[in-house]
């Protein structure tokens, strides 16, 4: 759905809209919208360009983008995606129960995980905002712009408390030890991670810390390793003219055909494709600086 319909929308149906999107492979050319927009992944994965980084964003993540910030994105095939946008009075009501948060959400991250649990509850209410959507001839009693406001409240909620409320946020040991096998992946993803070792490390059994790991990110720790390492990758495919094989190895594969194997499962397109995909919107790579 293009931007001018969906301005069109909030003109004559006042402040939202959402829908459900796919079908739709490729890239989608830079642009930006008068409305903030957030985006939550079904299925699939999308690599999301905006303010000068490629962000690679999987199922259960949620992507922000203010009103005037120029983005694209590359949609790889079967991906599915719900897409909120909403106006500065939606905007308005949610800044009201945040209020560290920027009207521009610039003091937060684009790109959010939501927990398992709340990632079901944040699908259930934009399905009834989608419902509630088709009732927009009714002049009474609307609680679209409630809902939305629901959803969004949900969906920031965690990075939220996170970032400005963590002094009244209980102490809780499962959530340290997921944050420090976190760290140690983030620091150590070029290097051969062993779920076993994270377990010593925390000194949890291998099961309490399959469960505790997975309950805390929604991956297995292979799946989390692999997600860092592709999201790696594309940085330096963005930001360097390394050859593909030698940027396999600087994200910890020293075997190309995997590092091939694992850009293609995530991001749906194969690490050539994604370079030439670069170029040619115009984004040629340049060297790296420490």
């Amino acid at each position: 759905m293009n931007s001018w319909f969906r301005k069109f929308l909030f003109d004559n149906k006042k402040d939202y809209h959402v829908y459900i999107g796919s079908g739709f492979q490729g890239t989608v050319a830079p642009h930006h919208h008068s409305f903030y927009h957030v985006l939550l992944l079904i299925s699939g994965s999308i690599v999301q360009h905006q303010n000068g980084e490629d962000v690679l964003q999987s199922p259960g993540e949620v992507f922000i983008t203010a009103p005037g910030v120029t983005h694209s994105l590359d949609i790889a095939e079967g991906t599915r995606y719900y897409c909120l946008s909403f106006s500065r009075n939606v905007a308005d009501m949610l800044l009201s129960y945040f209020p560290r948060l920027k009207a521009d959400f610039s003091n937060f991250p684009a790109l959010m995980r939501l927990s398992e649990k709340t990632d079901a509850a944040v699908k259930q209410s934009l399905a009834c905002l989608i419902e509630e959507q088709t009732y927009a001839e009714v002049p009474y009693y609307c609680t679209g712009h409630l809902l939305a406001v629901s959803a969004l409240m949900m969906m920031l909620r965690d990075v939220y408390v996170e970032l400005f409320l963590t002094d009244i946020r209980p102490k809780q040991d499962d959530f340290s030890s997921m944050l420090r096998c976190l760290e140690y992946i983030d620091a150590h993803y070029d290097e051969p991670v062993n779920s076993d070792e994270l377990a010593r490390m925390v000194m949890l059994s291998k099961s309490a810390f399959y469960k505790a790991f997975q309950a805390y990110t929604g991956r297995t720790v292979k799946q989390y390793l692999t997600e860092k390492r592709i999201r790696e990758a594309i940085q330096f495919m963005s930001l360097s003219n390394l050859s593909l094989n030698d940027i396999g190895k600087k994200v910890g594969y020293e075997d190309f055909s995997t590092f091939y194997r694992n850009f293609v499962k995530i991001t749906g397109m194969s690490p050539t494709d994604y370079r030439t995909r670069i170029v040619t919107m115009g984004a040629e790579p340049h060297d790296r600086r420490g």
